[in-house]
């Protein structure tokens, strides 16, 4: 790895703030042309409704929307709420720039949350140089700092920016309680029940920002629980697929053990044995999941504690427990239906809203209770067609090119297909290493693919597109980066 040991050791902060710099320049250049190419000022539909929402806020309005309000459980408050000090300051009718001004804010800050989330990652892997370690970060943010949907997105009147910051910052979180949590220092362990509070926090405002969030949590605790019964899911039941490429990754042999002494290992026969420590490591593992059970229940309380004030409101609106909002029903409907293609065409919803009286009380609940059921109904009807559909929009979330046609031209797609591939490739060849180091690196580790995984599974019911797996991109880049640097390193040697 001569190119990047050699010399001084690289300032870090002058390195950071260029990053930072680039990202800052990239998406003011596209928030301008955005403005002078785009019309109208809302491209989504979904921004128009964020911005009606944000104005409500501002002048103290009931939270509704809709020519007569009906509409009160329709989007979650945080990206309205973030939109309102605009009307605050500037008017009823600010320039829509001071919104893509704020997304610009943000896109930029989850640059320096991607570098912030890969530097506390691999500070102490023993696996790279202590120069390597100071790359890596920063490779991870230069890809966050360049990539076209991150730039876009980084100037929409959509959630999508703030929601990139505040899920590293939940990522963050959840990685630093993991590491505390294990410190033998008990003054560092105290520090995971206050990292466990901000990870309640953190995961609050996501949902706040994107209520489709609202289950990642217990799907990375489900991880969790799965990690610790399967510690190396990698040897376990790909093996004979990674052999090859566990040569590259312990230096030119494929080492006998595996799971870091968990209680598995194979041998050359390849067969699953136990080994003497198997019962001791399984109490270790019961020990580690008490520990995490507390700071648990601390992220819970104040994840339940934030999230209270809304689900009262929509009780007192609805009648109902509704956690999130009244808009699951349409959502599931628009990806399952006789008519759905994978995107996203919300025609149908006026013919549902049709059926049921404007002036019931409950209307927005029967709406989109009735459209839940239809689109249930047409699941269990149509299996294959819901399979078939499954394939194809897990194609156009991981699609190498746009999807609409709007976006076809050969230009973008070469601009896609180049930042997107060979961060996709290094990022699942780093999480293969990182899975095949078992549970020796601890859960935080493998976070950096749970959204990617939980992304999938969400989209590949509801619709999809490209524009879905950019919070998954934001995380891929560190393994990505990692994957990378150990190739280089694997050169290197070979060079030797």
């Amino acid at each position: 790895m001569r190119c990047f040991v050699s010399g001084k050791k690289p300032s870090i902060p002058f390195f950071l703030a260029s990053i930072l710099l680039v990202a800052l320049f990239l998406r003011i250049g596209m928030l301008f042309y955005w403005e002078r190419r785009v019309e109208p000022p809302f491209f989504f539909g979904d921004s128009e409704t964020y911005w009606d929402l944000g104005r409500q806020i501002a002048q103290g309005k009931p939270y509704a929307y809709g020519a007569s309000g009906e509409f009160r459980i329709f989007r979650m408050p945080g990206y309205p709420c973030l939109l309102a000090p605009l009307f605050l300051f500037g008017g009823d009718n600010p320039p829509v720039l001071f919104g893509r001004l704020l997304s610009v804010a943000f896109g930029v800050s989850t640059v320096w949350a991607a570098w912030l989330l890969a530097s506390r990652l691999f500070s102490g892997d023993s696996t790279l140089s202590r120069q390597a370690r100071d790359i890596l970060p920063l490779l991870a943010a230069s890809y966050v700092a360049v990539d076209p949907l991150q730039v876009v997105s980084s100037v929409l009147i959509l959630s999508e920016a703030p929601f990139g910051f505040f899920m590293l910052m939940q990522i963050y979180c959840w990685s630093r309680m993991f590491q505390a949590s294990r410190s033998a220092v008990p003054t560092v362990r105290n520090v995971s029940f206050l990292l466990a509070a901000m990870l309640g926090l953190s995961s609050a405002a996501c949902v706040y920002l994107r209520p489709a969030w609202f289950y990642f949590p217990p799907f990375v605790i489900v991880l969790q629980c799965l990690g610790y019964i399967v510690p190396n899911p990698v040897a376990f039941f790909v093996r004979p697929l990674v052999d090859l490429s566990g040569r590259f990754v312990s230096g030119g042999r494929v080492p006998e053990s595996s799971a870091s002494g968990r209680g598995i290992r194979f041998q050359h026969t390849g067969r699953l044995c136990r080994t003497s420590n198997q019962t001791d490591a399984q109490h270790a593992r019961g020990d580690m999941m008490a520990l995490y059970l507390t700071r648990y229940l601390i992220a819970v309380s104040v994840f339940s504690i934030c999230l209270f004030p809304w689900c009262l409101r929509n009780h007192r609106v609805s009648g109902h427990v509704v956690a999130t909002t009244l808009q699951t029903g349409a959502s599931l409907y628009d990806g399952l239906n006789p008519e759905a293609d994978g995107s996203s065409d919300m025609r149908f919803v006026a013919r549902f809203r049709d059926s049921e009286p404007l002036d019931s009380p409950t209307y927005e609940y029967d709406v989109d209770t009735k459209m839940k059921r239809a689109a249930l109904a047409w699941a269990a009807e149509n299996p294959g067609a819901v399979l078939r559909l499954a394939l194809h929009k897990f194609h156009r979330l991981w699609n190498c090119r746009p999807n609409e046609p709007a976006f076809s031209s050969p230009a973008v797609q070469a601009v896609v297909f180049l930042s997107y591939v060979p961060v996709l490739l290094f990022g699942l060849l780093g999480s293969v290493m990182i899975f095949r180091r078992g549970m020796e690196w601890g859960m935080e580790y493998r976070l950096l693919l749970a959204p990617a995984i939980y992304i999938t599974m969400l989209h590949v019911v509801f619709v999809a597109s490209i524009r879905y797996r950019t919070p998954a991109m934001l995380l891929l880049a560190t393994p990505a980066a990692y994957a990378f640097l150990r190739l280089v390193d694997f050169c290197s040697k070979k060079t030797t």
